[in-house]
């Protein structure tokens, strides 16, 4: 027993001394809870380029983070006022928890006239959420229980170039992205009488509005690749140090994927569609700090990004639960979604 306690004791100890250095660089930053542009840092070259200029020598680079979120209480309640009555009444309870992780690993080092950077960058989630809906309009069913599932990985090889020109600095980044992301629901559908049904990836949208989780997410498999270009530029007037970056970025050789399936006493069913996945993005970043002394100064950001993906699928499908016979059909899947994000900050 003592020999495991020595053990955890010398655990502990590697844990905390790694903690320092570990934090020195971008891992800091997660500890001041990602002070995104309001503290000058060396990981800045990351968002502009053109601070990878600084330096002579070749520096390497490597960084982890770990994050666990819990969602205790993702709850949906949807009312249908019918008439006559009675209405429906159909509370949704979910709960679950999502991992993150993100690495990064690579080096910075002279070449002509400016330096270069080269990475690896890898970020992924783990969403993994569970609950219950039930259903107080039709005595035909009892409750539903229902699980999704979203996961998400990117790999992407960074690719940093800063070049010092009086007293600016120039920079560019080429970056190339390969990302897989699925979404995936089941549901378990229990009837009074002991009589059930199964679904994968329910359809959304269709009759049974009930059962649907598309409030939370809809499915889809999807993988691509993209690319992003970014133009930097980073400074001082003055005694005001200035750095802005312009990016876009482009997904091209796209595949997704959307399958869906039921089994149970009232029919089986099937869907079975496949498309592309397009879409490009457009952002930028603008940091100003202003130096009250030596070592205080308030900054000003501003980051503006828009994002606009689009999956499509086309294929067959047989759908009989309830409805009767299923017949074999064509069907078309369309998901869309845009984004415009605007952060801003002063300190």
């Amino acid at each position: 027993m003592k020999k495991v306690h020595l053990f955890i004791l010398i655990i502990g100890f590697m844990i905390l001394y790694l903690a320092g250095p570990g934090h020195s660089w971008e891992g800091r930053m997660a500890g001041m809870g990602d002070p995104y542009g309001l503290i000058e840092d060396e990981s800045d070259f990351l968002i502009h380029p053109s601070g990878i200029a600084n330096g002579k020598d070749i520096n390497f680079y490597g960084n982890y983070r770990f994050n666990w979120r819990d969602v205790p209480d993702w709850n949906h309640n949807r009312t249908y006022f019918a008439s006559p009555p009675p209405n429906d009444y159909n509370p949704i309870e979910n709960s679950g928890h999502e991992w993150q992780h993100n690495g990064l690993l690579g080096a910075a080092f002279p070449i002509g006239p400016g330096r270069m950077g080269l990475f690896l960058e890898y970020t992924g989630k783990r969403g993994d959420y569970s609950g219950r809906n039930n259903e107080f309009y039709d005595p035909n069913y009892y409750f539903n229980r229902f699980s999704f599932d979203s996961d998400h990985d990117a790999f992407a090889l960074r690719l940093l170039y800063g070049l010092p020109l009086g007293g600016f600095k120039l920079g560019g980044e080429i970056q190339l992205a390969y990302r897989l992301e699925e979404n995936k629901t089941f549901i378990y559908e229990d009837w009074l009488g002991g009589t059930y049904q199964l679904y994968w990836n329910f359809p959304f949208g269709n009759l049974f509005a009930w059962i649907n989780l598309h409030q939370f997410l809809f499915p889809y498999d999807s993988k691509y690749w993209e690319g992003i270009l970014k133009g930097s530029l980073k400074g001082e007037i003055g005694p005001v140090k200035i750095a802005f970056t312009m990016k876009g970025g482009l997904i091209f050789w796209g595949d997704n994927k959307y399958e869906a399936t039921s089994d149970g006493i009232g029919g089986s069913g099937f869907i079975d569609v496949s498309g592309d996945v397009k879409g490009w993005n457009i952002g930028s970043d603008f940091w100003l700090r202003y130096p009250l002394s030596k070592e205080l100064s308030i900054p000003f950001l501003v980051k503006i990004n828009y994002q606009d993906k689009n999956r499509d699928a086309s294929g067959r499908g047989s759908w009989s639960i309830v409805l009767g016979p299923g017949v074999l059909g064509t069907g078309d899947y369309k998901n869309k979604e845009k984004t415009y994000r605007l952060k801003q900050g002063v300190d």
